[in-house]
């Protein structure tokens, strides 16, 4: 059985202060929610027309269809001439197809069956052509999308060839809203936004609790074998003496020296040499590291509020880098304001190097453990050394998906375009 579901792209940084919010107040309200995210940010740009209440709407059932329309504007020429420029395209329309379609208008063909054109061709063409000379597509690696549609005079009125292009064309489109993932549960179902995050919250909070227990083992498991070592320090002579001459030399150290039997299988696996050249400073040191390491985890495994902090602290180091911001949502008249846009700033590199280095949530996790800088190349000039002591955890991948696809809960890496929207593992924690 298969299951549909289209999640559009949203501004990381505004799903990572949602997350941030429901961590702190549970509670919040749905108005409070969708002020922290008022809608999808789609990669290619494109202003979203839909009014607010409807873009609620969609996010508090997981279904519904938002209007997306391109972006352009209107350069003057000399001698009072003017030509309009659509700089961004909505979700899933590119410059070819927008080239089909006026094509097709302009010159189109018989229908099967047909010995002429139909009355309708023939009135839609004479109307385009009314206000229309040509198009032509000018993109390129400096204008990622730049169409140039020229009017059939300087007399032609701006908004006839705008509202003939909109009502034509893929200019204007619907852009679907279906929040099917697959949750916690292991089922996929359709959630409204708030349940989603709040998933990935409890997810979260499983995996840090289940990676600090892991932790915390092996952390006291050190501190005992390194508490059998310290005590044996103090015997040096004596401990491999009872190694060289007992038949069951684990069975004498255990009865000597208290050991358990953990500790005995320690020391026993040590080479003489080694024995004897154990420095009590280094032990004493590491246990301190150690005992200090144990406290911390600790903390977090018996306090909620430490918990939810080390949540936070891990879904921050994400604002240092600023955020990618394509979103322009026009609102009605009776509606408040326009959405500004925000200042844009590179994080392709950061995919670039993860997807070169693999495909495996787990190993992405150990990638973005690593200060920024070691190992990654191709940095953008204007991102600046003040990057070069941040951690990103591995909140960071699963904010990256929460929004932008249906393996939500699966682990796996997926890339869409220049944008790269990462997975997480559970075996990775």
């Amino acid at each position: 059985v298969g299951l549909a579901t289209e999640i559009p792209s949203h501004n990381l940084r505004e799903i990572a202060d949602a997350c941030v919010a429901l961590i702190k107040t549970p509670s919040l309200s749905q108005e409070e929610l969708l002020a922290i995210v008022p809608g999808p940010d789609y990669p290619g740009g494109g202003q979203i027309i839909s009014s607010a209440s409807d873009i609620a709407d969609a996010y508090r059932s997981g279904r519904g269809s938002l209007k997306v329309r391109a972006r352009w504007k209107i350069e003057e020429l000399a001698r009072g001439q003017w030509q309009l420029v659509v700089t961004e395209l909505p979700p899933g329309v590119s410059t070819q197809r927008v080239l089909e379609e006026i094509e097709e208008l302009t010159n189109p063909k018989v229908k099967a069956g047909k010995k002429a054109l139909s009355q309708e061709q023939t009135q839609l063409k004479a109307s385009v052509l009314a206000v229309l000379d040509g198009v032509r597509d000018e993109s390129s690696k400096d204008a990622a999308v730049r169409l140039v549609c020229e009017p059939k005079t300087g007399k032609t009125p701006q908004h006839e060839l705008i509202t003939a292009l909109l009502a034509h064309t893929s200019l204007e489109t619907s852009s679907s809203i279906n929040l099917t993932l697959v949750g916690i549960d292991g089922r996929p179902v359709q959630k409204s936004l708030r349940r989603m995050l709040e998933e990935w919250i409890e997810f979260r909070q499983g995996t840090i609790t289940r990676r600090s227990q892991h932790r915390l083992t092996k952390v006291l498991d050190r501190i005992h074998v390194l508490e059998g070592r310290q005590l044996v320090l103090l015997n040096i002579d004596e401990v491999i003496r009872i190694i060289r001459n007992a038949d069951e030399p684990k069975s004498a150290l255990i009865e000597r020296f208290g050991l358990s039997d953990r500790q005995a299988e320690d020391i026993l696996e040590i080479r003489l040499r080694q024995l004897a050249r154990l420095e009590a400073i280094k032990i004493e040191q590491e246990l301190s590291n150690l005992r200090e390491e144990a406290g911390k985890l600790e903390e977090i495994l018996g306090n909620p509020s430490s918990l939810r902090r080390l949540m936070i602290n891990a879904i921050y180091p994400i604002k240092y880098f600023g955020e990618i911001q394509f979103k322009y949502i026009f609102l009605n008249k009776s509606e408040s304001g326009i959405v500004s846009k925000r200042t844009e700033i590179f994080l392709f590199y950061l995919a670039r190097v993860i997807i070169n280095k693999t495909i495996h949530a787990y190993h992405i996790l150990a990638i973005l453990e690593q200060p920024l800088g070691e190992g990654r190349a191709n940095k953008p000039a204007d991102a600046g050394n003040q990057f070069n002591h941040i951690k990103f955890y591995s909140c960071l991948i699963s904010t990256f998906l929460m929004m932008s696809t249906l393996d939500s809960f699966t682990g796996e890496a997926v890339c869409f375009g220049g944008l790269t929207t990462f997975g997480f593992s559970t075996c990775a924690d």
